[in-house]
């Protein structure tokens, strides 16, 4: 793609005051620096009407902490805002620095009903999910939450159980995708364990989790609670043949 700095900060620059719902997308955009980032969030800062946002930085692998620190800060100044959908996917640069910060950003939406984070590939550990479960022990309105950190190195399966430790608004949720697919330390069992705890939740409509390696692959399930309780009683049925032919 031909996106560069000086293409995003004129874009920037002309948006129009007044607009409800952004979406831009710089994806694969490998020109792209701090300096246009950080004009953008001088952007966002302006925009006073934003309820719903939308950005795809994936592969823009020049962006660091310092802007997207920037861009953060832009988040904490729209309490108003609905709905963010945020890609940082291969932004090799993003450390746990940065996931506090968007953690910190988003602590005060409270009309949040969704929430999506791709940081699939970033510099980031364990450290970072526990900033994020508290931020989202504050979104009580949540209803869409997807969250993925496809091959970051440092996530192991202390993230998914301080992720999906109570009281997470799973009350609410119609929409959860946990996706830690090339993570180190999440099996079936540890999908096994959060089916169990949750319980009856009718209002859960779809359902993506996907553990880190089990075998020479990714376990995924898809589709609803429902779908995923019936897996579980099947691995504990399972479990237990095994238990009693031993």
């Amino acid at each position: 793609p031909s996106m560069t700095d000086e293409v995003l900060v004129a874009l920037a620059e002309d948006l129009p005051a007044g607009i409800v719902d952004l979406d831009l997308s710089f994806w694969g955009c490998s020109s792209i620096t701090d300096r246009a980032v950080e004009s953008l969030a001088r952007c966002l800062r302006r925009q006073s009407h934003l309820t719903r946002l939308s950005l795809k930085f994936g592969r823009c692998d020049q962006i660091t902490d310092a802007s997207v620190e920037e861009l953060s800060r832009a988040l904490a100044a729209k309490p108003g805002l609905a709905t963010v959908h945020l890609d940082l996917f291969g932004c090799t640069s993003l450390t746990d620095q940065v996931v506090e910060a968007i953690a910190a950003g988003l602590r005060g939406s409270q009309e949040m009903s969704a929430l999506t984070l791709n940081l699939g590939g970033c510099r980031i550990s364990d450290e970072a999910a526990g900033c994020l479960a508290e931020c989202l022990r504050s979104l009580r309105h949540l209803r869409c939450l997807k969250l993925y950190f496809t091959n970051c190195e440092g996530v192991t399966g202390a993230s998914f159980r301080e992720l999906v430790k109570s009281p997470l608004p799973w009350r609410n949720l119609a929409d959860l995708a946990l996706v830690f697919g090339g993570c180190k330390d999440i099996s079936d069992e540890t999908l096994l364990n959060f089916a169990s705890g949750l319980g009856p939740r009718p209002e859960l409509e779809r359902l993506w989790l996907e553990s880190g390696t089990v075998g020479s692959g990714n376990y995924r399930i898809f589709g609803s609670l429902g779908d995923l309780q019936r897996w579980a009683r099947g691995q504990e049925a399972a479990a237990a043949l095994l238990r009693l032919g031993a």
